[in-house]
């Protein structure tokens, strides 16, 4: 199954800092290659300020973040979940943007198309407890204990809904994929068919080092 096929009627958002042109040159070149029509989301900067108290209508709880930044990277991803929830489209794949596809990333996306999920993660981390519970073509299925990472997602409108009903915002994206609250079915493929060199989280730590000449 090509591309165009595998992606239709799904839309594909790629967060990104509004002036990171290296990085938006260079993942409109990953996802050319591999077919993927797609729109930026200005990332929420949290480098050179404090963020509000209050976003998207919820509380923000900074004791569950080690910093701005990833309090920037979930405020990120809640602006795209609700994007989603305010759509037509019952499913979005959502990429940060560093995140690098491997050539066999349709036929991925493709094969996910038949699994029952309501978040499906093609990149992630060795943390997290799960079991293989099925395979599509080269891949595993994987549940369990969600891995770390936010790179590259599948999402249904409802579990968007579900993210943008919460009162708050007190964890990063990725842990709070494992959120009791909010009752989600998460399932890893592997081999992760995108890899990530840094996450946005870094990606907006590192502008802020070099911003402020402040390395540690």
């Amino acid at each position: 199954m090509g591309t165009r096929s595998a992606i239709a009627g799904i839309p594909v958002y790629v967060i990104s800092l509004k002036n990171s042109e290296t990085r938006r040159r260079n993942m409109t070149e990953r996802l050319g290659a591999v077919g993927i029509p797609f729109q930026f989301v200005d990332a929420i900067d949290g480098r050179t300020q404090r963020l509000p108290d209050v976003f998207d209508g919820s509380r923000v709880v900074r004791d569950g973040f080690q910093s701005e930044a990833e309090i920037a990277c979930a405020m990120s991803h809640r602006l795209v979940h609700r994007l989603i929830m305010d759509g037509d489209s019952e499913l979005a794949l959502i990429f940060e943007d560093d995140a690098g596809p491997s050539p066999d990333f349709p036929e991925a996306l493709a094969l996910a198309k038949r699994l029952r999920f309501d978040i499906l993660k093609f990149e992630g981390g060795a943390w997290g407890r799960r079991a293989r519970i099925g395979t599509i073509g080269k891949f595993a299925v994987m549940a369990g204990t969600p891995s770390l990472g936010s790179a590259a997602y599948l999402i249904h409108r409802s579990a968007a809904t579900r993210f943008c009903t919460l009162p708050v915002v007190d964890k990063p994206i990725d842990v709070a994929f494992g959120d009791l609250r909010l009752q989600l079915r998460v399932l890893d493929l592997e081999p992760y068919p995108v890899k990530q060199v840094y996450g946005l989280r870094a990606a907006i730590k590192m502008d802020l080092a070099r911003i402020t000449g402040n390395t540690r």
